[in-house]
């Protein structure tokens, strides 16, 4: 009779007639849910913002229980928020430019020589009135937007400024690291001998990324010539043709 009675009650938890059925947990299964829900409750503070937790914190220390697992909580928190912040100042740290920096000659030691020493540096030497270094300055100017750790400087070449490369030579694209010139690419061809009247931000990043300054998302290179044209070909991972 008592097995009938239990299988009438299944059938009737089953359409929802009666409570869902206690389940007994031992001593260690207690344990193993305690460990469950305090993983899971570590893995919601992880993706929480700095807000949310500073809220969590001031919740633990405004409970008056002085219990071992009130102090593992408020451990757990701290050591998150403090992880956080960290993260927080390396994106800061890494994304300080993003954009393209005019600088004069008499600032090239300091703005150059010297901050390449921290990270890489990417000169873009112009000649003034010309239709060649404008397009690469603009373009220059787009990539410094999509790599804002990469240091992006310009500044005019000539007579009376930066006079290390002739007029005919320019644009110059130089790359600095730790404080020395690293890449000298001559123009007016400076981006892998294609014209600089040509260059487009992609060819820049491709360019760059060869040398190891940038981690790129294109696939191939943009940059196909074909018949005296320039045909740009730009796929970037996951995009597809």
């Amino acid at each position: 009779l008592q097995e009938r009675m239990s299988e009438w009650e299944d059938i009737q938890r089953k359409f929802g007639n009666l409570p869902p059925k206690e389940i007994a947990v031992d001593e260690v299964g207690i344990e193993q849910l305690v460990e469950i829900e305090a993983q899971k409750q570590i893995q919601q503070r992880m993706h929480s913002s700095l807000e949310e937790l500073d809220h969590q914190l001031e919740d633990i220390l405004d409970r008056t229980c002085d219990s071992s697992a009130f102090e593992e909580e408020e451990r757990s928190i701290r050591s998150i928020r403090e992880k956080r912040i960290r993260e927080l100042m390396e994106r800061n740290q890494r994304a300080r430019f993003g954009t393209m920096y005019p600088i004069r000659s008499q600032d090239f030691v300091t703005e150059v020589t010297e901050a390449s020493a921290e990270t890489d540096v990417v000169v873009l030497v112009f000649k003034g009135s010309d239709r060649a270094s404008d397009i690469l300055r603009s373009s220059m100017g787009e990539v410094a937007g999509r790599f804002s750790h990469v240091k992006f400087v310009e500044v005019e070449g000539g007579p009376y400024s930066i006079n290390t490369f002739p007029v005919d030579k320019l644009p110059t694209v130089v790359i600095y690291r730790q404080s020395k010139a690293k890449h000298v690419l001559l123009g007016p061809k400076p981006i892998s001998k294609i014209p600089a009247s040509y260059t487009t931000p992609n060819d820049i990043e491709w360019a760059l990324a060869n040398l190891k300054i940038v981690q790129t998302e294109l696939e191939e290179d943009p940059r196909i010539e074909e018949e005296g044209r320039i045909i740009l070909q730009i796929h970037r991972k996951g995009t597809g043709p």
